[in-house]
């Protein structure tokens, strides 16, 4: 009996160690595909870093279409499509961010139209009220009610 739990022990035990190698393998390969663009970065600040190199970050209103092939090098950046996506910052993304669609339907008016550099701005409609900020009601507007009278 003390032989077999002991197996047991073991078999759990080289099944934790797997499950815990497995995981941090894992965030390795995620780290390794994934740029690190935060402090944790061994590039200068206006680089990101990938596949074991530093690229130069791509300018606002572009994204890296393609990383660069030798370090401290340029990648291949492609402009946003105006009205349909923008990047409001230096960067290291494959894609461009999507433009927010101000909705009529949601209590939405339309304040400044995106650009390839800043994302839309929408603002509720007159008699609508949001509970996210007022410059960007971005899950929609509630129509005001009329307050009923105090009996």
């Amino acid at each position: 009996m003390k032989l077999r739990g002991q197996a047991v022990l073991l078999v759990l035990l080289i099944g934790y160690v797997a499950l815990g190698h497995s995981s941090l393998e894992r965030q390795v390969e995620r780290q390794e595909t994934h740029k690190i663009l935060n402090k944790q970065s061994p590039c200068p600040r206006d680089e990101y870093y990938v596949e074991q190199h530093c690229c130069k970050l791509c300018n606002e209103g572009t994204y890296a279409k393609a990383d660069c092939d030798v370090n401290h090098g340029n990648p291949e950046c492609k402009g946003c499509t105006e009205g349909v996506s923008y990047m409001d910052k230096k960067n290291g993304y494959h894609e461009c961010l999507n433009c927010l669609i101000c909705d009529d339907v949601l209590g939405q008016n339309l304040t400044e139209a995106c650009t390839v550099f800043k994302n839309t701005v929408c603002k509720c409609k007159e008699n609508y009220f949001c509970a996210d900020t007022e410059t960007s009601p971005s899950d929609g507007c509630t129509k005001c009610q009329e307050c009923t009278k105090w009996v």
